[in-house]
């Protein structure tokens, strides 16, 4: 594991409508002056891969889409692989399947796991189709500004 990289990791399908937001944030913030310190990367919706990605840092910031229940638009939530793992989060994610199965594999094969904070953007429309639902796309600068404090540490990440 690197102890002096940051992974910002984007999941999920671009193809899918809000599905994608995570590569949307990815791009904007390939946009900005980010310490070189930090590795952003689109990770698409990667599978088995995902253990790969994360086994080879300690902090990674994982931003992926949330599908929320009965039209709820609470806004970002900030989740721990544990709450995913343990099922007391249960609005997580459209690549629920993929994550949680790559999250309970790391931890059933007592593999070393970074420490993780995953931002779930809330997501309206997962349907075919490329682009964003307006609804969604109200929370990319909030999550980029979050990402940003987040990050602004190189070594600790503080988690909420």
């Amino acid at each position: 594991m690197s102890d002096d990289r940051l992974l910002i990791l984007g999941l999920g399908n671009i193809l899918m409508g809000d599905d994608g937001i995570g590569m949307h944030i990815i791009n904007d913030l390939k946009k900005l002056n980010l310490p070189d310190s930090i590795d952003v990367i689109d990770g698409g919706t990667p599978g088995i891969d995902l253990i790969d990605m994360l086994s080879t840092y300690r902090n990674v910031i994982l931003v992926d889409a949330i599908k929320y229940r009965g039209g709820d638009s609470s806004g970002i939530k900030v989740v721990s692989p544990d709450d995913i793992i343990y099922r007391e989060y249960d609005d997580f994610s459209a690549h629920d399947v993929e994550l949680t199965s790559v999250l309970r594999l790391m931890r059933t094969l007592d593999m070393d796991m970074p420490e993780i904070k995953i931002i779930g953007m809330p997501a309206y429309n997962i349907y075919p189709g490329i682009g964003l639902s307006d609804e969604c796309k109200r929370f990319i600068p909030e999550a980029i500004e979050f990402i940003m404090e987040i990050s602004g540490s190189k070594n600790k990440m503080d988690f909420m």
